[in-house]
C-alpha cells in the first residue's frame, strides 16, 4: 500500500504571514510577561538578623521603625521582615520570635 502525501496549498500567503507573524509576537509577550516578574534587587545595606520576642502591642511596623536606618523606606522593612519569617499576614502573637533584618549603611 503507497501512501500518498497530501498537499497543502495556501491560498492567501498574505494572510498566512500575518498569522505566523501574530503567533510569533504573541509567544513573545506571553515569554517576556512571565520573565519579567522575576525581579533582583540589590542592596548597599548589609544584611544581619537579630531575634525579636513579640511583645503585647508590638506590630510589623513598630518593629521596622525601630530595626531601620533613617533612610531606608519602613514598607520594605515591612515586607523583608514577613519574607525572612514566612508570614502570610501581619497578625503576630505575644511571645513569637522573629527574624528581623538588620540594615546596617556601608
Amino acid at each position: 500500500m503507497i501512501l500518498k502525501k497530501k498537499k497543502i496549498k495556501i491560498a492567501n500567503k498574505r494572510k498566512f504571514i500575518v498569522s505566523i507573524l501574530l503567533l510569533i509576537s504573541t509567544c513573545l509577550i506571553i515569554t517576556i510577561t512571565l520573565t519579567s516578574r522575576n525581579k533582583v534587587y540589590s542592596s548597599k545595606y548589609e544584611e544581619n538578623y537579630v531575634e525579636v520576642t513579640i511583645q503585647r502591642g508590638d506590630t510589623l511596623w513598630s518593629i521596622a521603625l525601630n530595626n531601620k536606618p533613617e533612610s531606608y523606606d519602613t514598607r520594605e522593612i515591612v515586607y523583608e521582615i514577613m519574607m525572612a519569617n514566612d508570614l502570610e499576614d501581619s497578625k503576630l502573637n505575644p511571645g513569637d520570635v522573629i527574624k528581623v533584618p538588620i540594615k546596617n549603611d556601608k
